[in-house]
């Protein structure tokens, strides 16, 4: 039998998040964001903070808060 891989939570919403961005055209609520991925507001603008500030590349993207 395969072993099930650990999956690290904090990559899985930050994945979730993108997502939801790139679904919305590229700019979305954070409020909606979290409405559609569960994931509560604080660790939303928590993660988009981190991503802003390690990966500029994603400023491509537009979040209003």
């Amino acid at each position: 039998m395969g072993k099930t891989p650990k999956l690290i939570q904090s990559i899985e919403r930050s994945a979730a998040i993108l997502e939801i961005i790139a679904q919305e055209g590229g700019s979305a609520r954070l409020q909606q964001i979290a409405g559609i991925s569960g994931i509560g507001k604080t660790t939303v603008h928590n993660i988009l903070q981190t991503l802003d500030a390690d990966f500029s590349h994603l400023r491509q993207f537009r979040v209003i808060l």
